[in-house]
């Protein structure tokens, strides 16, 4: 490439050849130990460990070049890369980041394709990516779940899009200027990147930010990630005086020169190493002729002869004003359009014709102003840096930005009425940008639909401002609009945890509503007044709510729904009684009404109730009437909390087979929705069960894969249980670090320490003085383990939860009254979880009472021959149900007794026994102490091994068997739907287990394991 350009000094035309890289993108330099950290990330998702990767800082310092650098990289390396940039005319438009990012490679697919990608799921992902014809015309498919639990699903059906794909070619996400980013991409982000951490993922996202930001949407995600240490943070820096040396050297040639050293001195001082600033100098000289190339030698580096711009934006300023008059126009129109501008748009705005036009696209392509790409089928144009669009902007003026903000709102509106539909909150923006009187009354119902647009589509916060901004134009709406609007901003806000601002639009709302003598509705408003006052745990607002608006309902239907709203108040208020008759009324008058679906939550209701207060009969009965009228409903995720009931209450009533049934017929619902928040409340149950049938192997398994999903969907309820029902198999084993972490977690998630919000979430904050009570019970610690546990307890009777008292809590207490010898105490608490347990049906509960007074008589009245035969039967209650550790533990007591009695046979027989359990569950406190028993009676330990199939879990079963046919552990992920690392460490846990160093050997040892695997299902 020749031309002629000015010699400044010697006023005569000069040949200059100029350099292919300058006027693209500079080299890259500086950066070889940050690109050696983003390899590993590289190698890192190759081998199933996904990361997050945030690069930050000042405008121009490489951010995107790095990105740009990873992106060939990953491609060379076989990665698939999707990438997208946020603008800032898109940053209220609800996941348009991740839209730009996957939209292009989505629309790509075929219908087939993309629903084996989903796993049937594709609909949900349409509030996400509502252009992509696929998705949105599945959008209104199937029922419509409640708002957060439709956000989870719609969140983990867009994560597992990303596992999929990368499960079939490692993927590479760079998402750019996430300082632009909408709220609910950021959000999006921030789900992804806490479940990508065993996937063929890397994510990167690069933002520009002042370092003393920290209110900033990026500022936000970066402290909560890197808390979490789920993201790498690199900060860029602007490059060194010796990589400024090694950047020119690199564009001009290694010519020593005492002038160049100096140049390049004054060059850097001027920059202070800003790669933008560098190049855009180096640019400027060359273009001027300050810096010329002859006979294959630059000249001009004598820096007195030249003039340096003072700032990066005068140098660019220079650059945009040497622009023909046209190129300015269409270069002004393209950035106040936004990052990215179509050229139908430029065509229609920029007044001139399409000759003109294109002439002055190629100018401002050919001085690196505008790129050119392909955007479905259609030429579409960006800036080649964030910084030449701010400065076009300021060229602009402010008169002119306004006039080109109205000239585009016309044209979106001219559109199709599908066409403008899809760019209402382009509309919305523009028109409010105009500042104009008449666009600006335009605005207001843009932003009204705008709003309501993004509600749906779980966009809380981008809906909250679309709302408030419209009602600010409120004299632009009719009536019916403003309150509209007013009930939708009502719902955000209460989406968003916002309850006294929630409260105080659905009081206006109801008062509306009274005035134009609208009873449904203003009853209506009335019932999400006392929703707002319920999620609040001001439940005596809540229930003179309800009474208002049942006060004024006049829909049959509505009344219902206030019942059954009325029922679970008063159950969190402990009035049982009072909920019971409220309930039964509502399901009375569902079926007088014929409506199978009211009847079905009125039942659930009661099913619920009784569950937790007793009898488990009468709930028992009340669950299976819910199914039955669930599934006649075709109410999906009401079948599912029916079945997660009935799991429960067979947990609790000691129906092992019941609790399998029903949690398999959760895992299908969950599955078959594809919600990751009803498949770690299926989770839960399955833990529990596991823990009580002692494989703690699989519970804790479970619990590893629960409790990350449970955090990331801020699960504050479930949270603290998942993590207490971990903790106390962990404190079982021995493994006290990892016990009191997640103890503390479950303290600390659940708001136990405080006496409002323990009251208020007493389903996680009974469960967590659990937990502690049991730490401090492990260590010996009697006093500090009563006094916990009796706090607890006095939550479960305040808030009526009988079963929570009972399960686990009463006999944690009751142990250490026992152990420190207040046996007074221990009778007490023995007596009320007899009654109690008696109450609710409770079969674990009763087996616990025996169990305490059977010690009594051992310890408080030294009574080993009768205390044999109630110990006994204690266990075997315990063993019934079962709940196998407990059962060891009383037989370890059934031991001492019988020695005590003289009987070493006997006794020696139910250590065996205690042993041969401890060591099944790994519980080293437990088995050491009852092998010192046996020492101590003479008798010599059994051997601490165990069978094959009793040291293997179910999983690790069957992965042992694929490998004895010979697969591979990619093979065996397929097969099992995991990655192949997942396969690699359990096969490196099955080799420790049974103690093999190659797969030969566990091949031979396989052939002795019985077919089945503990669940009974078929070993392939």
């Amino acid at each position: 490439m020749r031309q002629t350009v000015t010699d400044v000094r010697n006023d005569r035309e000069l040949p200059l050849e100029l350099p292919r890289a300058l006027p693209l993108e500079s080299p890259l330099v500086g950066r070889a130990r940050l690109l050696h950290t983003l390899d590993a990330a590289l190698s890192a998702a190759q081998a199933s460990r996904g990361r997050t990767v945030l690069l930050t800082g000042d405008s121009g310092v490489g951010k995107t070049r790095v990105a740009q650098e990873l992106r060939d990289r990953a491609t060379a390396r076989g990665f698939r890369v999707v990438a997208g940039s946020a603008n800032a005319v898109e940053h209220g438009i609800p996941y348009s980041l991740m839209s730009d990012a996957m939209s292009p490679m989505l629309r790509s697919l075929d219908a087939a394709s993309l629903m084996a990608l989903t796993r049937g799921h594709a609909a949900v992902l349409a509030g996400i990516f509502p252009t992509v014809e696929t998705l949105s015309s599945a959008a209104h498919a199937g029922e419509r779940p409640e708002p957060e639990e439709a956000k989870a699903r719609m969140f983990w059906a867009f994560t597992q899009l990303l596992a999929r794909l990368a499960a079939r070619q490692p993927l590479l996400l760079i998402i750019d200027n996430l300082q632009w980013a909408d709220a609910s991409s950021l959000e999006l982000i921030h789900f992804v990147a806490r479940n990508i951490g065993n996937e063929h993922v890397v994510m990167l996202g690069t933002y520009t930010t002042d370092e003393h930001d920290t209110l900033s949407g990026p500022s936000v995600l970066q402290r909560s990630l890197t808390s979490l240490a789920l993201a790498d943070v690199h900060r860029l820096e602007p490059l060194s005086l010796d990589s400024t040396t090694e950047l020119v050297t690199t564009i001009f040639g290694d010519v020593a020169m005492s002038s160049r050293a100096e140049f390049i001195a004054v060059l850097y001082g001027w920059t202070r190493g800003n790669p933008l600033f560098i190049r855009e100098v180096l640019r400027s000289l060359v273009y001027t002729g300050a810096l010329y190339q002859r006979n294959g030698t630059w000249h001009g580096w004598d820096v007195h002869a030249i003039a340096l711009p003072a700032t990066l934006h005068e140098l660019l300023r220079s650059r945009v004003g040497a622009v023909s008059d046209v190129g300015l126009r269409v270069m002004i129109t393209a950035a106040v359009a936004g990052a990215r501008v179509t050229h139908d748009l430029l065509q229609a705005v920029a007044e001139c014709d399409d000759a003109t036009l294109l002439n002055a696209v190629d100018e401002l392509r050919s001085r690196a102003i505008l790129a050119e790409t392909d955007d479905r089928g259609g030429a579409s144009y960006e800036f080649t840096h964030p910084a030449l669009r701010d400065v076009a902007l300021v060229e602009a003026g402010l008169v002119r930005r306004k006039r080109v903000h109205g000239s585009i709102a016309r044209w979106l509106t001219s559109l199709s009425s599908s066409g403008a539909a899809d760019r209402i909150e382009e509309i919305a923006f523009h028109l409010i940008a105009a500042d104009d009187p008449a666009a600006r009354s335009q605005a207001a119902p843009y932003l009204l639909a705008a709003g309501e647009r993004a509600l749906a589509r779980y966009a809380n916060v981008e809906a909250r401002n679309y709302l408030a901004t419209a009602l600010e134009s409120r004299h632009d709406l009719d009536d019916a609009a403003v309150w509209r609007a007013m009930a939708l901003l009502a719902r955000a806000e209460q989406r968003m945890g916002n309850y006294e601002a929630a409260g105080s639009l659905w009081v206006s709302v109801r008062e509306r509503e009274r005035t134009l003598g609208n009873p449904d509705a203003s009853a209506a408003a009335s019932m999400h007044l006392g929703l707002v006052q319920f999620w609040s745990g001001n439940h005596a607002a809540a229930l003179a709510a309800y009474d208002d608006a049942l006060n004024e309902a006049a829909s049959s239907a509505l009344r219902v729904r206030l019942r059954i709203a009325r029922g679970a108040c008063l159950q969190e208020m402990g009035c049982h009684d009072d909920a019971c008759r409220e309930l039964v009324q509502a399901s009375a008058q569902a079926d007088e009404l014929d409506d199978v679906a009211l009847r079905a939550r009125a039942e659930r209701g009661l099913l619920l109730l009784f569950a937790w207060t007793g009898p488990a009969a009468r709930a028992r009965a009340h669950g299976e009437r819910a199914i039955e009228l669930a599934s006649r409903a075709c109410d999906t995720t009401l079948l599912w909390s029916a079945h997660w009931a009935m799991a429960l209450l067979a947990g609790l009533t000691g129906d092992s087979a019941g609790v399998a049934q029903h949690v398999t017929a959760c895992d299908a619902i969950a599955r078959e929705l594809g919600s990751p928040v009803l498949s770690v409340w299926t989770a839960e149950v399955s833990i529990e069960h596991a823990s009580g049938i002692g494989d703690w192997d699989a519970g804790l398994a479970i619990a590893e894969r629960a409790i990350p999903l449970a955090r990331s969907l801020g699960q504050r309820t479930l949270l603290p249980r998942l993590l207490v029902w971990s903790a106390l198999m962990r404190l079982g084993r021995g493994d006290d670090e990892t016990a009191q972490r997640e103890i503390n977690e479950a303290w600390d998630v659940s708001g136990a320490a405080n006496a409002v919000d323990a009251l208020r979430n007493p389903h996680a904050s009974i469960p967590a003085h659990t937990a502690r009570a049991a730490w401090h019970l492990a260590h010996r610690e009697y006093a500090e383990a009563i006094r916990v546990g009796e706090a607890g307890l006095a939550i479960a009777e305040r808030t009526g939860y009988v079963v929570w008292a009972i399960h686990r809590l009463l006999p944690i207490v009751g142990e250490a009254a026992l152990w420190m010898g207040d046996f007074d105490r221990a009778q007490e608490l023995s007596v009320r979880m007899r009654h109690d347990a008696h109450r609710v049906e409770h079969q674990l509960g009763l087996a616990w009472a025996d169990a305490c007074d059977a010690l009594l008589v051992l310890f408080r009245d030294g009574d080993a021959s009768r205390a044999v035969p109630l110990l006994r039967t204690a266990a075997e209650r315990l063993e019934a149900i079962p709940f196998v550790e407990n059962a060891a533990r009383v037989r370890r007591q059934i031991g001492s007794a019988l020695a005590d009695l003289g009987d070493m046979e006997g006794a020696s027989r139910e250590l065996k026994r205690a042993h041969d359990m401890f060591v099944k569950l790994r519980a080293e406190g437990e088995l050491g102490a009852v092998r010192d028993q046996l020492r101590d009676y003479g008798v010599r330990p059994p051997a601490r091994l165990l069978p094959p199939e009793q040291k293997l879990t179910g999983r690790e079963i069957q992965i042992a068997r694929l490998v004895s046919t010979h697969k591979s552990n990619a093979e065996i992920g397929a097969l099992l739907e995991i990655s192949a690392r997942t396969v690699s460490t359990h096969l490196s846990n099955i080799f420790a287990k049974l103690g093999v160093t190659s797969r030969g050997e566990l091949a031979d040892v396989v052939r002795g394991i019985p077919g089945r695997d503990p669940d009974g299902a078929r070993l392939s």
